[in-house]
């Protein structure tokens, strides 16, 4: 199989190491397919994040993704407040706020092997979601959201909003206010992909389906993502 006739996939994680471990399993499993390569694309020190903390797989796995070093300039890194009136690490947020600067790296980068892809299929974090709008550039590429919590989480944060209360214990305004930034941002994915299984999780993936965010869009249940072992407790003959 050529290059011309392959798909190209590339992992846009977000740069939280909950996020990033994710994505990193879902693209190992991704790079077990035949006809797909699979390209993995963050900062250097996220990169190397996600390499060290593999769990679950062995290294040599890691040889059959393409990683790529977006540049990102120099930003605010301040310590952790440990008087802070958040759970949420508060300290992240310039980190945060700076991944608007990958877009033209992650830009050029898409266009790039667009050029040697049949098809290029970008799956970027629900947090990174300003990725759709260069995959939508693109003749010859698609993008989907990739949302990391469970299907039960949005289905309690939707009852949340609905009723007035929210997040504010959990996370800090500045991250509530990204949020809705980057929530605004996935009107061009061709649908979603989520951390969950139908066995687990059927009645709350059914709700997600008839919100006007996931209405008229494919919803992907590809989970659990994580290879922990499973320990069975066999009981013993007497």
């Amino acid at each position: 199989m050529s290059n011309a006739d392959e798909v190209t996939v590339v992992i846009v994680p977000f740069p939280a190491h909950g996020h990033l471990n994710q994505l990193l399993h879902f693209s190992l499993l991704l790079s077990t397919r035949s006809g797909l390569t699979v390209h993995f694309a963050s900062t250097a020190s996220h990169n190397r994040q996600a390499k060290q903390r593999l769990q679950g797989w062995p290294l040599s796995s890691l040889s059959s993704i393409f990683f790529h070093d977006l540049p990102l300039p120099i930003i605010p890194s301040p310590p952790p407040n440990p008087h802070s009136p958040y759970s949420f690490p508060t300290h992240l947020q310039p980190l945060f706020d700076a991944t608007d600067l990958i877009s033209s790296p992650l830009s050029t980068l898409l266009l790039s092997l667009s050029g040697s892809s049949r098809r290029l299929v970008v799956i970027h974090d629900q947090l990174m979601s300003l990725d759709g709008f260069e995959a939508a550039a693109i003749p010859n590429a698609e993008s989907y959201v990739f949302c990391s919590p469970s299907a039960a989480f949005y289905c309690e944060a939707e009852q949340q909003i609905k009723q007035g209360t929210g997040f504010e214990e959990l996370w800090s305004p500045e991250f509530i206010r990204f949020i809705e930034r980057r929530r605004r941002d996935v009107v061009t994915s061709s649908g979603f992909i989520i951390n969950t299984c139908r066995e687990v999780e059927s009645e709350f993936l059914d709700i997600l389906a008839l919100r006007e965010e996931f209405l008229s869009k494919p919803l992907f249940a590809i989970g659990p993502l994580n290879p922990v072992p499973v320990m069975i407790s066999v009981p013993i003959a007497k």
